[in-house]
């Protein structure tokens, strides 16, 4: 599923805009503080009620505003057309609409419309907390696995219950049922996850096979493979008392990273660890469409910041063989993307507001420089 027209009302600088996207490439470009980003984090919040740059609602809902609203038509090459919109008021939660029906929930939304994101203040797979690096996983899970939505709700709520548990009681009788239940949706959390992972190293390999194969992804599901996650939690049971928290279960997994047996965060550079931050993210958008026929929106900001020339064509491939609807931003518009004369669209970026504008006038430059 792809957007191809949004409407946006009172989101950070901008007051208004209406605009209609190409299937593939879209460019926006302009001077800091235009608005290019706060175009991507509209997209953002149309599937997910928040910005990726602040999670603080009045950060990103308009000056003197009490409402911000994205309203968006998404479509395939053949079928019918979705309608959808999302809402949110200072005063009350989120409002979502899908052809006109109400959602209590985003799920919905977010399963009809993959989404990524590569930003340079956005959080990083290989230098941040495990946290990031399981929801990255589950996320690629989420998008192939209908019942692993209810599963990871399970498994956050049991988690919550037995933490809480651990602040008050020391009765090892009142554990039993929550023991049981941790055990059991971790075990299947853990399943599905496994088979992911496995497939997901494919496409990642895939990627980097002409770039460096010296990276590893190793799964640590959450409790020592040497041991069954039931023996682990009965042995762990005063420590878990101590520390007032759950140290065993699917919900400590983790994506190990590694450059030549060694960790990545501590042997990569900067650039390295930014590129393989890239491609894990690419890993995903084609894992999602070869082997499941999802296309995935990547929204990709300051690209050119961040990779030379020989990378961002690497990455232009990349999200065209996946078959991706990419919206990035820039300064100026990138000379790498018009070179493959991919189908795009520019929009010129100034003062919240934004005009499409000839892609033809940017070869006519590139030609003459």
């Amino acid at each position: 599923m792809l957007i191809r027209n949004i409407k946006v009302a009172h989101f950070r600088n901008i007051q208004e805009l209406i605009l209609t996207f190409d299937h593939r490439f879209n460019f926006f470009f302009g001077e800091n503080g235009s608005g290019k980003t706060s175009i991507l984090e509209s997209l953002y919040f149309l599937v997910s009620g928040k910005s990726f740059r602040s999670s603080i609602f009045r950060q990103f809902i308009q000056y003197h505003q009490n409402q911000v609203s994205v309203l968006a038509t998404l479509g395939q090459t053949v079928g019918r057309d979705i309608r959808v919109g999302i809402a949110k008021h200072v005063n009350s939660g989120v409002q979502i609409q899908i052809n006109g029906n109400p959602e209590r929930s985003l799920i919905p939304l977010a399963k009809i419309l993959p989404m990524q994101v590569i930003a340079p203040d956005r959080f990083s797979l290989v230098d941040d907390e495990s946290e990031f690096r399981r929801r990255f996983v589950d996320w690629g899970v989420f998008h192939v696995e209908p019942t692993f939505s209810d599963l990871s709700k399970q498994l956050r709520y049991v988690v919550k219950q037995r933490n809480a548990l651990l602040k008050v009681s020391g009765d090892i009788a009142q554990f039993q049922p929550w023991d049981m239940l941790l055990i059991e949706i971790s075990n299947k959390v853990h399943q599905l996850r496994s088979i992911y992972i496995n497939e997901l190293e494919q496409s990642f390999r895939n990627l980097v096979d002409d770039c460096d194969q010296a990276y590893q992804l190793n799964f640590y599901q959450g409790w020592p493979t040497h041991c069954s996650l039931e023996q682990c939690i009965s042995e762990s049971f005063y420590q878990d008392k101590r520390l007032c928290y759950s140290q065993y279960g699917a919900h400590r997994a983790d994506l190990i990273l590694l450059y030549n047996g060694r960790s990545a965060k501590n042997h990569l550079s900067r650039g390295q660890r930014k590129l393989l931050n890239i491609y894990l993210v690419l890993a995903q958008v084609h894992h999602l469409y070869h082997l499941h026929g999802k296309r995935t929106v990547c929204l990709i900001d300051d690209l050119s910041s961040e990779l030379d020339v020989c990378n961002r064509r690497r990455v232009y491939k990349m999200l065209e063989v996946a078959q991706s609807q990419a919206f990035i931003t820039g300064i100026t518009v990138d000379p790498v993307l018009l070179e493959k004369n991919y189908p795009i669209k520019v929009f010129h970026v100034e003062q919240g507001g934004c005009r499409e504008q000839s892609t033809k006038l940017y070869e006519v430059v590139e030609e003459l420089t």
